[in-house]
């Protein structure tokens, strides 16, 4: 999967386009967004809707929750 993502701003943050994160995502996809994670330090996902559920298990592959 080739990721895409569209800079917000010079120093900081990105929006990732074409993925659906309320999906299970595979190993290598989410390798991606993790990379694009620690390259722009924040992500946007724009036009999804997340259970709660959802998004706790999407925010775990990061790790460990508060």
């Amino acid at each position: 999967m080739a990721l895409q993502l569209r800079s917000l701003s010079y120093a900081l943050g990105a929006e990732v386009r074409d993925v659906d994160i309320s999906q299970p995502l595979s190993e290598s996809a989410f390798g991606e967004i993790h990379r694009a994670f620690l390259d722009h330090g924040i992500l946007l996902f724009r036009g999804r809707r997340l259970l709660r559920e959802q998004h706790i298990e999407f925010s775990r592959r990061f790790g460990a929750l508060d």
